[in-house]
Formats: C-alpha cells, sequence, structure tokens
C-alpha cells in the first residue's frame, strides 16, 4: 500500500477499495452484487463506492435493468493500479521466498488465505490473472480485519471516542509513563503528531501530564485508565 502511494502515485489510495476494484475486474459490475458477496449493507457499499469513485479508480452508472441499482467500472486509473499492484506483490512474494524459503512460503500463503476466507475476508474471486492471492495480499487484510474488531470490542466496552491514530501513545505508556520524544523517534513521526494526539488523549481524560521529575522542561504522560493502555 505504502510503495502504490509513494512510488506509483496513487493517492487516496484505502485497502477498502480493493474488493471492489478486483470484483469490477472480473466483470461483477453490479453494487448489489458486490454488496451480497461482502456481506455488507447497500449503505455502506455506497459510501466506500463514493470514495472510490472520488479517488479516480471507478465510475458509477445507472444499471439500466434496475434502476435502484448502481453498475461500476474501472478507469484507466485503477487498470493502471492492478498492473502496479502486480509488480509490487511481486516483489514482496520473492522478498519472502528469500528469507523463509519458496516451500515454507507456499505454505504460510495457503493458510493464511484459508483463514481469510474463512472470516469472510476473501470472496472466491481471483485477480485478474488468475493466480492464488499472494501472501502479500492476504497478510493486509488480515491485519485490517483485527483492527476493526479491536476497535468495535473497544467501542462496545464503553470507549467511542478512542481512535485508531491513538495506539501511537497509549501503547507506549508503561508504568513510569511515556514522554512525548521516546515515542516520536521510535515510531520514527514528528513530536507535533505525538502532542497533538496526547493532547487529545488527554481531553478525553484517557492520560494524565505531569513534570519529569528528572528534567522540569520536559512531561511525562501516565494512563489514567489502565485496561485501555
Amino acid at each position: 500500500m505504502t510503495a502504490l502511494i509513494n512510488t506509483y502515485g496513487h493517492k487516496k489510495l484505502k485497502l477498502s477499495f480493493e474488493p471492489y476494484i478486483f470484483m469490477a475486474a472480473n466483470g461483477e459490475a453490479k453494487l448489489s452484487d458486490i454488496t451480497e458477496r461482502l456481506g455488507i449493507s447497500r449503505q455502506a457499499a455506497n459510501q466506500v463506492a463514493k470514495q472510490i469513485e472520488a479517488a479516480g479508480y471507478i465510475k458509477r452508472s445507472e444499471d439500466p435493468l434496475d434502476k435502484r441499482s448502481k453498475r461500476i467500472a474501472l478507469t484507466k486509473k485503477a487498470k493502471q493500479l492492478i498492473h502496479d499492484g502486480a509488480i509490487e506483490t511481486g516483489k514482496q512474494q520473492s522478498l519472502f521466498a528469500d528469507i523463509i524459503g519458496q516451500k515454507s512460503l507456499k505454505n504460510i500463503t495457503q493458510l493464511v488465505e484459508k483463514l481469510n476466507i474463512k472470516l469472510g475476508l476473501l470472496t472466491s474471486f481471483k485477480p485478474p490473472s488468475g493466480i492464488p492471492s499472494p501472501l502479500a495480499a492476504t497478510l493486509p487484510r488480515l491485519s485490517e480485519y483485527i483492527n476493526q474488531r479491536l476497535r468495535e470490542i473497544t467501542k462496545s466496552k464503553g470507549h467511542p471516542d478512542l481512535k485508531p491514530r491513538y495506539g501511537s501513545v497509549l501503547k507506549n505508556i508503561g508504568p513510569l509513563g511515556g514522554h512525548i520524544q521516546t515515542m516520536a523517534r521510535e515510531q520514527g513521526v514528528s513530536k507535533q503528531a505525538i502532542s497533538l494526539i496526547a493532547s487529545e488523549l488527554e481531553q478525553l481524560g484517557y492520560i494524565e501530564r505531569q513534570s519529569d521529575p528528572l528534567d522540569p522542561r520536559q512531561h511525562v504522560f501516565f494512563s489514567q485508565q489502565p485496561g485501555i493502555a
């Protein structure tokens, strides 16, 4: 994903776009069909489709056989995305094979693909080339599924205001607290970015700010709700 955005210039790209683009490439151009295959509501499917269209990867049109439904078609930009994605996926597969060997990679790929299918993350469609879904394609789906489930569980536990990006601060506050400078350095982001997240969490009541006893110019953040950090 990072390579497609930074190297190939596919801006506004999101992982959630992938099933729509590949299903359309396989001829399933009715949005209602995609909705059924993904097991999501029509409203949710429309929201994602609007985002994909705004990013320039699909065009939506009225279904001549069903005025209530929409059909989607890939743009030239989407076809280029598929081509670029295949190149990057191949690079990742080669890297994995160099590390663990081709046989081990094949076994892991099959297991992860099976897990994706059982969880409903992969439908029965195959990429346009007809090759099995590579590990570089199935791992991000599994990661996104885990993150989504964590968000749902967190919300159900009474924390609807927590956002995924808050993890960059919460998970780095230990028993002795956490420093903005340390968190920023370890994650390779700016102090300003960490400081902004810390301020939001402080306003929500999840962390508190204290002066560092070893350096009065610095602050240490402590978790106010140990079950979240």
